[in-house]
């Protein structure tokens, strides 16, 4: 035990060091972009202190009816704008989101710094832990008022608690997954795309590792998130249809996204911010260059580690395959 304390220590340090930077680089108020993301996360957020619950049906019905807010966040992130509304509360300004960034950023590195220690020691967790505290792509989300870290922060939780509970088969972690991940959806939609991932691990775990997983395990996994979500936009928007045009407006600009993004000059729909129709003109692999670029020696660490894990006959790590 004492020898993991100075690790430990060094850890905290460096995440203290990390979250002071970020605080002391706030933008001033007026830097914040209010026409895009930032303010309509603000606007969304102080109309629910203003309204009460029933101000996401009116946010709903705007954006229904107003096509050029359909590039921005829908409604239908009611998690984050829930939680922004309780920053709002305690000062009404774009600090107190940028605030709120900076709490789930730390609480990520910490997370992140406990599932790696749970899993592969003190030294791996130090190292971890100080590269996610100094990742410039976080630095820079985190001093925003942006859902990212919130978004980061659960999707990190809901794997850290699915690995888990597929490694040790404790009951709790299935409430843990199911806790973490429906949050993640109800923060940002695009938590979703790891929901076939979750499935095809459970089966791949079931029937041919032969791990003794329930049916009534597989199927709470499975389904409960989706479930609690579902009830929970009907609640809040009142009707099936309205749930039903969010989801629809929301995945029609994904694919309009997507395509503009893969294929030369088509105009799909239209971006009203010029920065949206610039990183949306690719090509591809622009942005495998970009995040590169950000984290480059992160990024070289991963890649000489999946080189050497993939052409070295150690004994496979499960947690490490799932990851």
């Amino acid at each position: 035990m004492k020898k993991d304390l100075i690790p430990t220590i060094l850890f905290f340090v460096a995440l203290i060091i990390a979250s002071t930077c970020i605080i002391f680089s706030f933008p001033a108020e007026k830097d914040y972009n209010t026409t895009a993301d930032e303010g309509t996360y603000y606007n969304q957020a102080k109309k629910i202190n203003e309204q009460g619950w029933s101000g996401f049906e009116s946010l709903a019905t705007e954006y229904e009816n107003n096509p050029s807010m359909q590039a921005y966040p829908p409604p239908i992130r009611i998690g984050y704008i829930f939680l922004a509304s309780l920053a709002l509360k305690i000062s009404v300004s774009y600090h107190s989101l940028s605030i709120l960034s900076v709490l789930f950023f730390t609480l990520q590195c910490v997370a992140s710094f406990l599932f790696v220690k749970r899993h592969w020691g003190i030294k791996a967790a130090v190292i971890a832990g100080i590269l996610i505290c100094f990742s410039p792509l976080s630095w820079g989300l985190a001093r925003r008022a942006y859902s990212d870290p919130c978004y980061y922060l659960f999707i990190s939780l809901s794997m850290f608690s699915f690995i888990d509970f597929i490694r040790w088969q404790k009951k709790r972690k299935i409430i843990e997954f199911i806790f973490y991940y429906t949050i993640s959806i109800l923060v940002k939609e695009s938590a979703l795309f790891l929901y076939p991932f979750f499935i095809m691990v459970i089966i791949f775990d079931k029937y041919f590792l032969k791990q003794v997983l329930r049916l009534r395990e597989i199927v709470v996994l499975s389904i409960t998130p989706l479930v609690i979500c579902i009830l929970l936009y009907l609640f809040t928007f009142g009707s099936i249809t309205k749930v039903t045009e969010l989801i629809w407006i929301e995945f029609h600009g994904f694919l309009s996204s997507f395509y503009f993004t893969f294929f030369p000059n088509p105009n799909p729909m239209e971006h009203p911010q010029e920065y949206v129709l610039r990183y949306n003109s690719g090509p591809w692999y622009n942005y495998f260059i970009d995040y590169f670029l950000l984290s480059p020696f992160t990024s070289l660490l991963f890649f000489f580690y999946v080189g050497y894990y993939f052409f070295t006959k150690e004994k496979r790590n499960e947690s490490m395959n799932i990851l």
